[in-house]
């Protein structure tokens, strides 16, 4: 039976794996679990809402124990698992639960399907999971509220955005197809989570890029990074752009205070760019600014 499931994976479109990369990788993490019978993570928890504070303040709520610091180095090892027949990096930690947000018409307090596991340490770096589990939770609330411009946006898997940087052009090519021509509509804006990991060291930094597909003559790939002037993603940033066609610009992004915060900004970044994409702004050929960007990482730990 698993055989034949494999070869019916093999057969669908390369538009629809990219769509279930995710939650293959989630059953790899849980799949242990389950047979240990140490414990179950399927189960959400709907009345426990996360709220986040982007562009509107949300009170949060008691905070689940944090775990000491865990340096999880983002885009690291390979999963055993592919996407296209290609290695996917590995996805290391979960977080307790992705956050809420409020984007213009959004519930503060809509239940989040995402499931549980690992508590997010107070000075633990981001990794793949807790980006990915983050984008999952966004990219249905915009669904809810704005599904024309849902339909227009995607939020790139980190692991996808690593992976087409260490791949052949070929490859590479194949996989941003995959990702333009989901939801049988145009991709406007593409979000891609930065690291400067390569195929067989750890990455140290994450930053966002926001590339703006609109115009096909003049496509724009705008770079936020909280640690700009240190420039530890220029070079990813810019492989990056060259494979989508567009444009490098730099943008103004608040600046982290610590070594560990790469991760949340990324987050919290993304959820500021798509509230101002739902009320209608649109950066014509020049960014929206970040700069007064507050990071919160105790959401996150709620």
């Amino acid at each position: 039976s698993l055989d034949k499931d494999v070869e019916s994976f093999k057969a669908v479109s390369y538009g629809n794996r990219l769509s279930i990369s995710s939650a293959l990788a989630h059953l790899r993490d849980i799949l242990p679990r389950i047979v240990l019978g140490r414990e179950t993570v399927l189960s959400a928890h709907p009345a426990d809402a996360v709220t986040r504070r982007v562009g509107a303040a949300a009170e949060a709520g008691p905070a689940a124990p944090a775990r000491a610091p865990q340096p999880a180095s983002p885009a690291t090892a390979r999963l055993p698992g592919t996407y296209r027949g290609l290695p996917l990096v590995d996805v290391t930690t979960l977080t307790t639960s992705s956050s809420g947000a409020q984007i213009g018409a959004l519930d503060p307090t809509a239940p989040s399907n995402v499931a549980t596991g690992r508590v997010l340490g107070a000075a633990e770096w981001l990794s793949d999971a807790h980006i990915q589990r983050d984008y999952n939770l966004l990219e249905g609330q915009l669904q809810g509220i704005n599904p024309a411009l849902a339909a227009r946006t995607r939020l790139v898997d980190p692991s996808v955005s690593h992976l087409l940087r260490h791949t052949s052009p070929q490859d590479a090519r194949g996989i941003l197809q995959s990702i333009y021509n989901q939801n049988n509509a145009t991709a406007d804006f593409l979000f891609l989570p930065v690291n400067n990991g390569t195929a067989t060291s750890p990455g140290t930094h994450w930053s966002l890029l926001l590339v703006d597909r609109r115009d096909p003559e003049r496509r724009f790939a705008y770079h936020y990074d909280s640690l700009q002037r240190e420039g530890y993603n220029d070079v990813p940033a810019k492989q990056l752009a060259g494979l989508l066609n567009a444009t490098l610009a730099p943008a103004p992004m608040a600046r982290q205070t610590n070594h560990y915060d790469c991760g949340v900004f990324v987050l919290e970044g993304t959820w500021a760019l798509v509230e101002r994409l739902v009320k209608g702004q649109r950066p014509d050929h020049e960014p929206l600014p970040l700069d007064n960007l507050v990071a919160d990482r105790q959401a996150l730990q709620d």
